[in-house]
């Protein structure tokens, strides 16, 4: 008997990760699914026996790749979701305050000693 299962990326705040390079080996170390996950964090579904061990990689920014978990098939159209202890900031924007004479200037932050 088959079952399926996609993964499913998200970060800190359970926004998805797209792009995010990753792998599916089996349990002998066969990389059976490898790619980049799409706007909604997800790969590509996964057919497999039930009882299959799936090992899941993601590549880290040194280009290594860190296993996150694995996976036992067990149902049909399962989606297994990872959450990442990091924030993905995907636009940061800058915030500036104005002085009298209208010129941009930028927040400046004072740390006093003690």
């Amino acid at each position: 008997m088959k079952g399926t299962v996609s993964f499913r990326f998200v970060d800190l705040l359970l926004n998805p990760i797209p792009n995010l390079q990753h792998k599916i080996e089996n349990a002998k170390g066969q990389v059976i699914a490898a790619g980049l996950t799409n706007s909604k964090g997800d790969t590509v579904v996964i057919s497999r026996d039930i009882g299959t061990l799936l090992n899941v990689f993601v590549k880290k920014i040194n280009g290594d790749y860190k296993k996150v978990g694995f996976y036992i098939v067990y149902k049909t159209d399962d989606v297994k979701v990872y959450r990442s202890p990091k924030v993905s900031i995907k636009n940061i924007q800058s915030y500036e305050k104005k002085n009298e004479k209208g010129n941009a200037q930028p927040f400046v932050y004072t740390v006093k000693d003690g």
